[in-house]
């Protein structure tokens, strides 16, 4: 009888503790997914604002550039509102989305953010300004200007290139993690089917000798 209840005690054993290896398993792949959800909405909501704050920093250009050229156009200082109320915001507007970009860690796009901001305040004192003054060179100064338009748009176009990079780079890692985790739970999930398998062929046969011994215990008794 100590034979038997030693063989019975082997297979339970080894049946915990393989589950003692697997259920961690488990429990890692579910924090691992958790945390990459969670991480793929907060990258969502950083593109998401990224994307705001670039289209803030245009529509800022725009009001500046038709309400310069309203006013030269018309010498009417209703179109003057909407180029200073802009031009109050834009410095504001950049260094909100430089600060979102740090968030997402794009790095590359200071060479182009610098060249806007620069851009902008040549074309503020050296364009706008002087038309705003009076200037007698108006034509001369508004192709100026669209040469500095055309650059700010520029700068602000390579920065978007970039960001959807980012962002695909980041769609790309989220799969390759979605897949090394769902590898990770099925083979979690068959090692549990062939941990119950093994068992249960193990307690058949460990049942099968059992029986056998009754009825041979039953033979000697007789």
């Amino acid at each position: 009888m100590k034979t038997i209840t030693r063989k019975k005690i082997q297979p339970l054993t080894t049946t915990i503790l393989l589950l003692l290896l697997v259920i961690p398993v488990l429990f890692i792949g579910e924090f691992a997914l958790r945390d990459l959800v969670t991480r793929s909405f907060q990258d969502a909501r950083n593109m998401r604002v990224v994307d705001n704050q670039g289209v803030l920093i245009i529509r800022d250009q725009l009001d500046e550039e038709t309400g310069m050229r309203g006013y030269a156009a018309t010498h009417q200082k209703i179109f003057l509102e909407p180029y200073r109320a802009a031009r109050s915001r834009m410095a504001v507007d950049i260094d909100q989305f430089v600060t979102e970009l740090k968030i997402l860690k794009l790095m590359r796009v200071s060479s182009a953010i610098s060249d806007a901001r620069s851009v902008n305040y040549t074309w503020l004192h050296t364009v706008a300004e002087p038309i705003i003054a009076g200037s007698t060179d108006s034509e001369v100064l508004q192709l100026r200007g669209k040469e500095l338009v055309d650059r700010f748009r520029h700068d602000i176009r390579q920065i978007y290139v970039l960001i959807h990079e980012k962002e695909q780079a980041i769609d790309e890692e989220a799969k390759s993690s979605i897949d090394r985790i769902s590898l990770l739970l099925f083979s979690s999930v068959v090692a549990i089917v062939l941990i119950a398998l093994v068992f249960s062929g193990r307690q058949d046969r460990l049942f099968r000798r059992l029986e056998g011994e009754k009825r041979s215990s039953a033979d000697l008794r007789v």
